[in-house]
């Protein structure tokens, strides 16, 4: 794995983020850093490149696949889990004109657990959820058709 992956320097960077979400907010800075890392990660890894299109979501269902089949735990590849989560949503936001938001959701669970929301319009989306979904389901939670629900709902709203 990416050596910005693992070790204390990752660690840092995670409790970082789950620091910094407050009541005003989650730490975007912190979150484009991670997925800029699992992207440089990714390519070390599949020597394949991210470009945060619509194409890199289904570059994520097939990576997120092998685990499936592999029956691996999210829990057990947690930081994979949390830069694909932060590329998602990136994409998300790069492409659908979403934000991370801050829902209070950490905060009820003591500032515990990252998983922010990107938010598109009014329709909120977990990518930590989502990743751990496909994971544990396989194809019946693709991360493909789930971009694309959103970014349907997404126009049907802006042009009503």
């Amino acid at each position: 794995m990416h050596s910005a992956l693992r070790g204390a320097a990752r660690v840092a960077a995670i409790i970082r983020i789950i620091a910094d979400i407050r009541g005003d907010g989650v730490d975007r800075a912190g979150i484009q850093e991670q997925a800029e890392e699992f992207v440089a990660y990714y390519q070390d890894d599949t020597g394949s490149a991210l470009d945060y299109s619509e194409a890199g979501i289904g570059q994520m269902d097939a990576f997120l696949e092998g685990l499936h089949q592999k029956r691996v735990d999210p829990a057990d590849v947690a930081d994979l889990v949390i830069g694909v989560a932060c590329y998602v949503g990136e994409v998300i936001r790069r492409n659908l004109g979403g934000a991370w938001a801050d829902d209070g959701d950490a905060a009820a669970r003591g500032g515990m657990v990252f998983n922010p929301s990107i938010v598109v319009g009014s329709l909120p989306i977990r990518p930590v959820d989502a990743v751990c979904n496909r994971i544990k389901t396989g194809e019946a939670e693709s991360l493909s058709g789930c971009y694309a629900s959103l970014a349907r709902r997404a126009t049907e709203r802006s042009s009503t």
